[in-house]
């Protein structure tokens, strides 16, 4: 008969291998690459006027830091900032921004993405809720870039465009963030040998059980 030491052992072990396959099937957690608050001269690069930054106003107050970037829709206006040492990987990247919208004008009508090198990069989803006015509303950005995509490794960025439409309407944008994971992470899934593991270890720990009572 086995001693009650080894009985108790043996589920140790398997409990121990039950444990490292659990884990090693945990989806990877995102990496924050991104935290801007969106403030004058922190490298945006502003064209047209007005596409300035203000410290608040018409009911719309900053989400980050003590300023926020004011979009109308007069004029081709432009902001474009580039992340210092940060280029574009295989992976997914999901990007949150605030936008707002002033009490006393219409929201304004613009774009806003990701870029590579300059270009600005296609989605796979967009969250962009239209806020109402004198409040904020998070907006939220998913790209996947592939593994052969021809843009990897050119700088990243971000571009907000807003049209000519020749309309008073206006915006706030704020608290710009970006998370990352790696395509190398993200294949970290259960795979067959595994799953595999798991139910033995499982089928284990129920049999040590039985013979320990």
């Amino acid at each position: 008969m086995p001693s009650f030491r080894k009985l108790f052992q043996a589920p140790q072990r398997q409990a121990a291998v039950l444990g490292t396959a659990l884990l090693l099937s945990l989806p990877a957690s995102a990496s924050l690459i991104v935290n801007d608050p969106v403030q004058t001269n922190d490298g945006w690069a502003l064209t047209g006027n007005p596409i300035h930054f203000l410290l608040a106003c018409c009911g719309t107050a900053p989400t980050a830091g003590h300023q926020y970037l004011h979009i109308q829709n007069i004029g081709g206006r432009v902001a474009t900032k580039t992340f210092t040492g940060l280029s574009l990987a295989a992976g997914t990247y999901t990007v949150t921004f605030d936008v707002g919208s002033f009490v006393n004008a219409p929201f304004a009508e613009f774009t806003a993405g990701l870029t590579a090198g300059g270009d600005v990069l296609s989605p796979l989803s967009a969250s962009t809720p239209t806020p109402a006015q004198g409040t904020v509303r998070t907006w939220t950005l998913r790209y996947e870039i592939a593994s052969g995509s021809a843009d990897l490794g050119e700088s990243l960025g971000f571009r907000i465009t807003a049209p000519d439409n020749g309309l008073n309407r206006n915006a706030s944008f704020d608290n710009l963030r970006v998370d990352f994971v790696a395509a190398t992470q993200e294949s970290r899934v259960p795979e067959p040998a595994t799953l595999a593991l798991v139910g033995l270890a499982l089928a284990g720990l129920g049999i040590a059980g039985r013979r320990g009572r």
